[in-house]
């Protein structure tokens, strides 16, 4: 809290102990979790983490920590099988409304980054270099290494791109209150032009190639989503 409000917000429930337990460990406590019980969301989480401030000593010791749990991250085939699963997980308690919820809907901003931090993770052990927190650097990398295929890796770039040129200019205009048939000219004419079309009628299928392309790309490179 500050002066002019809330700074930002902490889930308390997403610490191991969940609603108990001290809001801080000792350095051991958290290195023993991270090596030994951490669950597969966890290191998912810490695929993207970074340490930000501290005497420079403990931030290096605990960016190895962070090193060590990706590498010992588990079987390759029951991550992947998690990372499925989760991504169910959320189809079923968070489903897409439309095509238009860019995050949330099948084939969207949500599989992408499930695809790039689950391949990073079962590859944490073989290439110390896959770890990129940004997710189409991340793409680039993984190509690169050959994790994920050329083809596979622009077509989810090409997706990850344009939706994330649209969040923004919603975010921006209109905010939650975005209706696809109400749009205004002006912001019809960018978000054609962000999605590389001529005409924002365009606009919708361009969206919905992405999404089939990328739910396919995660059946096939991460497991199938059952459950739906």
């Amino acid at each position: 809290m500050t002066a002019e409000g809330g700074l930002f917000e902490v889930d308390m429930r997403l610490r191991p102990t969940g609603n108990k337990g001290p809001v801080a460990v000792s350095f051991e406590t958290f290195r023993n979790y991270q090596l030994s019980e951490a669950w597969t969301w966890e290191r998912l989480a810490l695929v993207r983490a970074r340490v930000v401030v501290g005497p420079k000593e403990l931030r290096g010791r605990v960016a190895d920590v962070i090193g060590l749990s990706l590498r010992a991250s588990g079987a390759r085939q029951q991550v992947l099988k998690d990372v499925a699963d989760m991504r169910g997980r959320l189809d079923r308690e968070r489903p897409g409304t439309s095509v238009w919820n860019l995050k949330e809907a099948k084939g969207g901003l949500f599989d992408i980054e499930f695809i790039v931090q689950g391949l990073q993770l079962v590859s944490a052990a073989l290439e110390r270099e896959v770890m990129n927190s940004n997710t189409l650097k991340g793409l680039e990398v993984l190509a690169e290494l050959g994790v994920l295929s050329e083809v596979d890796a622009r077509d989810l770039a090409d997706a990850l791109v344009c939706y994330q040129r649209l969040v923004q200019i919603i975010r921006l205009t209109v905010g939650d209150d975005f209706e696809p048939a109400d749009v205004s000219h002006s912001l019809r004419i960018m978000m054609a032009r962000s999605a590389g079309v001529s005409a924002y009628e365009d606009v919708e299928p361009v969206i919905q190639s992405h999404s089939r392309k990328v739910r396919q790309i995660f059946e096939r490179v991460i497991g199938p989503i059952s459950g739906l």
